[in-house]
Formats: C-alpha cells, sequence, structure tokens
C-alpha cells in the first residue's frame, strides 16, 4: 500500500496424516518452535513503517475458518502465508477461506514450498503473489506498490526475490510480535538448560548433498552477520527474555572458520559464559577451533554423519569421509562437548550391509544422542528426482515422496529403521 500497510503473516499449520500412515522418524511431528523466518520478515516490515502482525498456526492449530476470523478482526490489507511441502494444504485452505470473508484482502505465499513450486502456487485461485526466495526485501516492495484491495484480475504475479547478501541489514527477528512464552524452548541434546533459544548467524550452504533442497532455497552463496550483530541478538536474549542457552539454527554454523572464531572471540571478550548447541560438519572443523568453541560456551554440536559406508557418503555427495568423522568426534569427546548425530538409511542401491555398517559406526563414535531414519523425498533435491525418474516412489503425499529403494520395500525400510533406533535406545543414545 502506498502508506503504512496493515500486514498479517501466518505460519501455515501441518495437517498430514503421514505420521499415521507411515511411522518413521522423520515424519514426527515436531513441537512448535519459534518461527525465525517468519519473525524476522516481521521485525524488517516493521522497521520500514508498517504495521505487522504474525499469527503461527502451527503452534495454534485452529480451522482455516477460525484463523481467518481473528486475523481479519485487524483489518489487514494485505496477508501472507508462509508454506512448506507439510504445510501447503492449510495455507490453500487459510488463503480460501480469507478471501470468502474479505475478497479484497492481498494474498500472498512465500516459504519453501511455494519457492519450490512457484508456478502451481499462483495457479490456486485465491493467490494473488508468490515470492520466491528471502521475503524481506520482496515484500517490503510489493507492500509498497499495492494500490487499494485486491481486485479480480488484478495481482497473479511471481515475485523473485532479491538475494539478501549483506544480513546486517536486517533487524534482528521480532520475538514480540509472536507469543514466544509459548514455544518449544529447549536443546536437543541438553536437555536440562532451559530456556534455550534459537537465532542464526547465517543463510546458505555451498555443499551439495544430493538429499538436500537447501541450496535451492537459499542459494549457494553463505552470507554471515558479523560477530556484533550476532552478540547483540545474544546480549538481548539474556536480558529480555532470560535465556539460558542459545542454539544456532542454521544449515551449517562452522561453514566460515573466521565466523566461528570472531563470534567466539565476542563471546569471551564480552564474559559471555552460558552453554549453546550448533549445527556442523565434520569437515569444517578442527581441534583448535572445537577447543576455542568450547571456551566460548558450546555445549553441543550436532553432525549429519548421514552413513558408515564410505561408498553411500561418496555416492550422495555428501563430502565427507567416516576418517574425519571419527577424528572430530573424538576431539569433542576430548574437550568435553556433547554430540547429536544423525543417519539416514534407504538411499538408492543401498544394501543390507551397509546399513548395519551405519549402525555399527554409529555405535563406534558413540554421540550422546543418535537416530536414524528412512529417507523421505521432499522436494527439489539431486535425490528427489533420481526417485521420481527411476520408479521407486511407492506412493506420495503431495508433494512428498515415500520411496523403497533397489533391494527394498518402504515397509521393510521402516522395520529397519526401528530395530536400529531401539539398539541405539539401549546403548543411552535415542
Amino acid at each position: 500500500m502506498r502508506g503504512k500497510a496493515n500486514f498479517t503473516l501466518i505460519v501455515a499449520n501441518r495437517v498430514d496424516d503421514l505420521y499415521e500412515k507411515y511411522p518413521i522418524n522423520t515424519h514426527t511431528w515436531i513441537p512448535p518452535q519459534f518461527p525465525i523466518g517468519a519473525a524476522s520478515i516481521g521485525a524488517f516490515l516493521e522497521s520500514q513503517g508498517f504495521d505487522v502482525t504474525i499469527f503461527d498456526n502451527y503452534l495454534h492449530k485452529e480451522p482455516p475458518e477460525v484463523v481467518a476470523e481473528k486475523i481479519l478482526a485487524n483489518r489487514p490489507s494485505c496477508v501472507g502465508i508462509s508454506v512448506n511441502s507439510l504445510t501447503i494444504l492449510d495455507g490453500l485452505k487459510l488463503a480460501k477461506e480469507i478471501k470468502r470473508l474479505e475478497p479484497g484482502c492481498w494474498i500472498v505465499m512465500g516459504g519453501p514450498h511455494a519457492t519450490l513450486f512457484p508456478e502451481r502456487t499462483l495457479a490456486d485461485e485465491n493467490v494473488d503473489y508468490v515470492v520466491v526466495g528471502e521475503g524481506e526485501y520482496a515484500l517490503r516492495d510489493l507492500l509498497r506498490s499495492l494500490d487499494g484491495p485486491a481486485r479480480p484480475g488484478e495481482g497473479k504475479k511471481i515475485i523473485r526475490a532479491q538475494r539478501i547478501d549483506n544480513l546486517d541489514d536486517l533487524p534482528m527477528p521480532a520475538r514480540h510480535l509472536t507469543e514466544f512464552e509459548l514455544y518449544d524452548r529447549s536443546f536437543e541434546v541438553v536437555k536440562q538448560i532451559q530456556p534455550a533459544d534459537m537465532l542464526a548467524s547465517s543463510r546458505g550452504c555451498p555443499f551439495s548433498c544430493s538429499f538436500c533442497s537447501s541450496s535451492r532455497l537459499w542459494g549457494r552463496q553463505y552470507r554471515t552477520r558479523s560477530a556484533l550483530r550476532v552478540l547483540e541478538e545474544v546480549k538481548t536474549l539474556l536480558s529480555v527474555y532470560d535465556s539460558k542457552a542459545f542454539y544456532f539454527r542454521e544449515d551449517n554454523f562452522t561453514c566460515n572458520r573466521q565466523h566461528v572464531e570472531d563470534i567466539c572471540n565476542a563471546l569471551i571478550a564480552e564474559g559471555i559464559n552460558i552453554p549453546w548447541e550448533c549445527e556442523s560438519r565434520v569437515d569444517t572443523l578442527d581441534l583448535k577451533l572445537i577447543r576455542l568453541m568450547r571456551k566460548a560456551g558450546c555445549a553441543s554440536i550436532w553432525f549429519g554423519i548421514e552413513s558408515g559406508s564410505q561408498r553411500i557418503l561418496n555416492k550422495i555427495s555428501k563430502g565427507i569421509t567416516t576418517d574425519q568423522a571419527r577424528r572430530v568426534f573424538a576431539w569433542c569427546r576430548e574437550e568435553g562437548i556433547k554430540t547429536g548425530a544423525m543417519f539416514m538409511i534407504g538411499f538408492p542401491d543401498e544394501t543390507y550391509e551397509e546399513m548395519m555398517m551405519t549402525r555399527d559406526f554409529a555405535l563406534e563414535l558413540a554421540p550422546n544422542l543418535a537416530s536414524v531414519s528412512v529417507y523421505v523425498g521432499y522436494p527439489h533435491s539431486p535425490l528427489y528426482q533420481y526417485y521420481l525418474e527411476n520408479g521407486l516412489v511407492e506412493t506420495r503425499s503431495g508433494d512428498i515422496l515415500i520411496v523403497g529403494n533397489n533391494n527394498f520395500s518402504f515397509a521393510e525400510l521402516a522395520k529397519i529403521e526401528a530395530d536400529i533406533n531401539k539398539i541405539f535406545s539401549q546403548a543411552g543414545m535415542l
């Protein structure tokens, strides 16, 4: 809108029955967590002079008609709906209900699913615009351009967002726009330290794992916030939200060594000595960096190891070796940093023997927490395309693929997953 606009951003709810039909780890319902992406968009739009509200329906799980009535009570000129492939159904129902009650309200779809399937998302009669990629600048420009209420036949445009290269241009996520106290505020590895809150210091991933679609969503260029801005947000978490720990929720916190060193040195210099957790890759760490991270408060690190078979690791373009994993897990244990390890089974032509190599390798690494999951096809990774093109899809839920591999059915893989996780549990790792 020209001038100030009333904008509501909705986080859509998951309404599938995947876990009931296919009870594997990947389909487990995750407790509602602070919607850092929506809060980042909300903070930026608020800084640009827009009136912004956020409604998280993954948190509230209310029917679309109830959500529509609630958000329309604030008379928004435009509503954005963030969707992934598990929440697109709720998102489209929300759009339909909002348009039914207020045809003049502009509807904008964004998020992972809209980014991966923009044309299909825009084809829905209730969607006026689709934002592909990062939403902050794109939504600002769109809201400034809208003139009056939505009218039939207008809009219907895909907006390919400008990549945000300088993340310091963005304010910290607007936790005050959310019902922050209602979210899960706990570590996965160090459960006894609460409340623990998430923040992000980077966007993007330069790696090429064939099962991952991150590069399609964020691009391959790895971008970071400065240590000064990260430190500012940490201080806010401590002083305003009484955080006792924090979690760097991003694809790979340790991708850029200098970035990690700058943050660690800033925390040490400021005398901030509270535990934190991050996600990493074993090929981005050495003993010197691990020691600095521990000195700065790092209490636990999650690693995607994926497989104990080097052949499988090579085939999925993971870019790591089992020896690298052995070294890094030993260093973490030596320095008193707890570890979590994630594994997958069911890759194309993976054998039973290789799955048992994964089981045995996990037991050898002896992380504090470990889990294995059957591969499930989420769009649009290279591996997703491989399963589609090679007849390995058993069934699908929307765009999510339930697959077997060349040697096992999905049901057989699910049984192997359960058996391995039972062993992990008996070993105190689950």
